[in-house]
């Protein structure tokens, strides 16, 4: 019996720990890795989940009063899990489903595991006072965090992206930060509301305007709509159930008033200079349905909604949504975003719900929340606790809405189930005794084998997931690194060791096929021809096993593509053009509305030298979207190799008026000569803004536009870039004043 209990103190320890350990991970940060925010952070918080659940099942075997009750909670959390496994088993990329990729460490595996925490949780943390200090320490981290958040934003050496007007903490995203704030606002101002002694109130009191400044400064409109939501509900249950009678709430009673009224009148006078001088607020009150963020939120939502249609009952699968957006992909998306087109969430948790996992996922989801409304609603009718349970109710509906512009991460996974962790307490503590039948614990002898199977368990868990994940990361994070270098041997070497050691090859085969073009080129004269045929050959096995692992992901095809034409193009291998346009064939299929499969089509047919075929695929593509300025410039080269001069300049003026992103001086310095010749000041004027974004200090571009600009008769533009060639370079003061009184008269 002593060895038992001892034991038992031991396990209940190691869960105890492992879990205050979780709720720090957010403010885990691997500088040198890749995607330093997210992907060893993940895999210590499954290192930790896992350790504390396979003591809790070693503690269940011994111990019946750990094993789990069946709560509410339980039983829509559990149909939940067997949802996503069914979406999983029935996914269109099945592997991406059950391991996510590096971007978002998303998928089964990593959902299950936040699952499991929380049903250790519940099931040992068997006091509301142990749940309190569990919310106390988060909160603490939170702290911690918003401190970091200040130094980042006030440019500390200490923090990584020092400097940043938006500031994401040591979570990477500033909209990643606001989420997990919002989560601890709320567990503050709950704290604030039991609080019975004054310290303790201006604690929380202080924490909660913490979090508060510290979540303006990301700036992210989601949480903000989503808080501002609840305060406007909070004020209206104020006067229903007269909270603003309670001293212990009256505070917040009076500022959710004040927020609101203070907001309001953000809102009216938004086109005031107060508001749009300061960016915080201007970003903030700028909700217009012509921002190009909504604008873009829209078209996914769009997609993602057609594609629930397509795939009804089990969705197309967890991390899939990529798949339903390129097949709904429409042109105009271009017009908002330039570069950004390969989006793999649809920035609204139920229609990634709907998508990704179906009718089923998404009705599931909505049962989470009504379940906790519920169990509110009954804890409430019988034990009261008005103003405490509306707080907590408050911050589920703050968190639903910001999750209608946002998705989880991380971040807002562990507060997440943390608090339902809370909810499923409260349940319990508001259930009937029941007469149980009691459960009788295994044999004692058996305790050792439980012991040895759990440990194996585990380790084989460490050997061959955790563990090959974090030494994929390193080798992905040299050739990473190496490819920004151009080091040849260590980008190839790298990339091939993580591709071989990952559990999931699929991100390190991506960024082999991406960049190794780029790579060989800038190394041709040090490389023999053999050596360039091995790798290449070496990638497109890699590449065409990362589209038998993923094979509806457009992306895959894309890429194979264009490193087949960049292998045609070194080696002059024709045949490796014929695999290209048939990759490309399956991409228009996969993504029928996306100018970037035909602009790769045109490439591979100008390194065929079948340029009339180039100018057609050119042509389709500025048929889905003439306000692109890349296919006017393809057409550009194209005439420019034909030698005709006409089309040339005609096609180079289009690429320039549709505000081209040069990527080498010497493409815009060819230009200026003819159209010098042709007296074209306008052309000429943007060509020489183009310049200044690789010479932001040059002054003969400076004068060049002044000169232009006048000759356009357009004097106030002269002056004020005059002023900013002066704030640029401090010398050009005088030469600005200058021309300041000589074109101050022919305004």
């Amino acid at each position: 019996m002593f060895y038992s209990k001892k034991l038992e103190k031991i396990l209940l320890g190691i869960i105890y720990v492992t879990s205050f350990l979780v709720v720090a991970v957010p403010l885990v940060v691997i500088p040198e890795s890749y995607f330093p925010y997210i992907v060893l952070k993940t895999v210590i918080m499954r290192v930790l989940i896992e350790l504390a659940f396979f003591s809790w099942l070693v503690l269940i075997l011994r111990c019946p009063e750990y094993r789990p009750k069946k709560t509410l909670l339980f039983w829509v959390l559990s149909i939940f899990m067997l949802v996503w496994l069914v979406a999983t088993i029935f996914s269109q990329s099945w592997i991406k489903s059950l391991w996510g990729n590096y971007e978002r460490m998303g998928g089964l595996f990593n959902f299950l595991h936040y699952y499991l925490w929380w049903l250790v949780l519940v099931n040992t943390l068997k006091n509301v006072k142990h749940w309190y200090r569990l919310l106390g320490f988060s909160l603490l981290v939170s702290v911690v965090m918003c401190i970091y958040a200040i130094g980042q934003r006030l440019g500390s050496t200490y923090t990584l992206e020092a400097g940043l007007t938006r500031v994401n903490g040591t979570v990477g995203n500033a909209a990643y930060l606001a989420a997990y704030l919002l989560f601890h606002l709320f567990i503050a101002w709950y704290f604030f509301a039991k609080a019975n002694v004054w310290w303790k109130k201006l604690l929380y009191l202080a924490v909660f305007a913490l979090q508060l400044v510290i979540m303006t400064l990301t700036s992210t409109r989601g949480a903000f709509v989503g808080f501002s939501a609840a305060l406007v509900l909070f004020g209206v249950l104020a006067l229903v159930f007269k909270f603003y009678r309670e001293k212990s709430v009256r505070v917040f009673v009076v500022f959710s008033f004040l927020a609101i009224l203070a907001g309001s009148l953000t809102f009216i006078f938004k086109d005031t200079s107060f508001v749009h001088d300061n960016y915080y607020l201007d970003r903030l009150t700028n909700m217009s349905i012509q921002d190009n963020t909504i604008q873009t939120r829209l078209i996914s939502w769009q997609a993602g909604l057609k594609g629930f249609k397509d795939y009804l009952l089990t969705g197309v699968g967890p991390e899939n949504y990529n798949i339903v957006f390129n097949r709904y992909f429409t042109p105009d998306f271009y017009d908002y975003t330039g570069d950004e087109v390969w989006f793999d969430r649809a920035h609204n948790t139920l229609v990634d719900m709907a998508s990704m996992l179906g009718i089923f996922g998404l009705l599931n989801y909505l049962a989470i929340f009504l379940a906790i409304f519920y169990i509110f609603w009954r804890f409430y009718k019988k034990q009261g606790y008005a103003v405490h349970l509306t707080v907590l109710g408050l911050l589920f509906v703050a968190y639903f809405i910001q999750n209608i512009f946002v998705f989880d991460s991380l971040n807002s996974f562990i507060p997440f189930f943390m608090m339902l962790g809370l909810v499923d307490c409260f349940d319990r503590l508001n259930a009937t005794p029941s007469q149980t039948v009691e459960k009788k614990p295994h044999r004692l002898l058996a305790l050792p084998l439980y012991l040895l199977l759990s440990a194996v368990a585990f380790t084989i868990i460490q050997f061959t997931v955790n563990i090959p994940q974090v030494a994929a990361n390193q080798y992905t994070y040299r050739a990473f690194v190496a490819a920004r270098a151009y080091d040849y041997e260590a980008f190839m070497t790298n990339y091939v060791k993580a591709a071989a050691t990952d559990v999931v090859p699929l991100d390190p085969i991506n960024l082999l096929v991406q960049n190794l073009s780029d790579v060989t080129v800038r190394n041709r004269d040090k490389l023999s021809l053999e050596e360039i045929n091995k790798n290449y050959q070496t990638a497109i096995e890699l590449a065409e096993e990362g589209i038998r692992l993923d094979p509806k992901n457009v992306y895959n095809h894309y890429l194979l593509a264009k490193l087949y034409n960049g292998f045609a193009e070194i080696t002059q291998d024709g045949a490796y053009l014929s695999k290209a346009l048939e990759s490309l064939q399956t991409c228009k299929v996969l993504s029928p509305n996306n100018i970037r499969i035909y602009w790769v089509e045109a490439q591979t047919y100008i390194i065929a030298g079948k340029y009339d075929q180039a100018l057609e695929s050119l042509d389709l593509s500025i048929a889905l979207a003439a306000s692109i300025a890349d296919p006017y410039w393809f057409k550009y080269i194209i005439y420019q190799q034909l030698g005709d001069e006409n089309h040339m300049y005609q096609y180079a003026t289009e690429a320039i008026l549709h505000n081209y992103p040069f990527r080498f001086q010497e493409d815009i310095k060819e230009m200026i000569p003819h159209y010098q010749a042709t007296e074209e000041y306008g052309i000429l004027e943007r060509l020489y803004l183009k310049l200044l974004n690789f010479e932001p200090k040059n002054l003969t571009y400076y004068e060049q536009i002044i000169k232009y600009q006048a000759l356009q008769e357009e004097f106030q533009k002269a002056i004020d870039t005059a002023k900013r060639a002066s704030e640029a370079v401090p010398a050009y003061s005088d030469r600005a004043y200058e021309l300041y009184q000589q074109l101050l008269p022919r305004l």
